[in-house]
């Protein structure tokens, strides 16, 4: 069997040299409480953003819903606006939905978000095992290869995605945050050179510094800082070299980007 052409598409990522800024879950432009809103995403669309991140949790329906959720029980006490994904997963969309609301505003279906912004382009951060064959089926049915990067936190979860993908080749990006193990697997790998497939990298402020910037770049990946809510993080990623700078403080970032 021939393999389907690739959709014609422009480039995921902005002109060389430009530095991407990115509103993270949709950022605070229509308040800080409606993170992963469509309000969210239209309001910082409207402030001039080109880029958003987002998340996916899948229900137990099937659906895609755009929510971060927690890890567990004790992170969602911690944070006390979150539900477990495990709880998440285990509720309808309907049920979500109903339940729980999001600065007053619903949960958002993925697809109701990308259709909500066609010319956005997104992050889309995959949060749970189970969300990865729904992700990769509805992406292709919606045609919108060509204005996600899609990305996870687990390597191999990442790798089974662009399988399923295939022959399409989106953008992909690897996260690496704050580690409470002595090894940071990913940032390990990365520096050996061995994480293939792999375009950008979403890397926690905390460890931003020029020399770690530079050696990602000898990998060939772009370095994405998140997430950076205070001037001073946003000017070190800056002085650092990154190529992109993910908030959720739209106006800020926008004012120390000069933009």
């Amino acid at each position: 069997m021939t393999a389907p052409k690739s959709p014609k598409r422009y480039n995921f990522w902005p002109p060389h040299g430009a530095r991407m800024a990115i509103a993270h879950r949709g950022g605070d432009g229509a308040g800080f409480n409606k993170e992963n809103t469509i309000l969210a995403f239209k309001t910082a669309w409207d402030m001039g953003y080109k880029y958003g991140e987002t998340d996916a949790v899948l229900t137990s329906d099937g659906k895609i819903i755009a929510i971060h959720g927690s890890r567990n029980r004790l992170d969602s006490l911690l944070k006390k606006h979150r539900t477990p994904r495990s709880v998440l997963q285990n509720m309808t969309a309907d049920e979500v939905r109903q339940q729980i609301k999001i600065g007053g505003e619903r949960v958002p279906l993925l697809e109701e978000l990308l259709k909500s912004q066609p010319r956005m382009k997104f992050f889309i951060d995959a949060k749970t095992d189970e969300v990865i064959e729904p992700l990769a089926a509805l992406l292709k049915k919606l045609n919108v290869l060509d204005r996600v990067c899609v990305g996870t936190f687990d390597y191999q979860r990442l790798q089974r995605l662009l399988d399923l993908l295939e022959p399409y080749k989106p953008a992909s990006c690897i996260n690496i945050g704050r580690s409470a193990k002595l090894k940071n697997k990913n940032l390990q790998m990365l520096k050996a050179g061995h994480l293939a497939r792999v375009d950008a990298v979403h890397l926690h402020h905390s460890l931003v510094s020029k020399s770690m910037i530079n050696l990602l770049h000898s990998h060939n990946t772009k370095v994405l800082i998140w997430t950076c809510n205070s001037r001073l993080s946003i000017r070190h990623a800056i002085k650092s070299g990154a190529d992109g700078i993910i908030s959720d403080r739209v106006e800020l970032l926008q004012q120390t980007l000069g933009r």
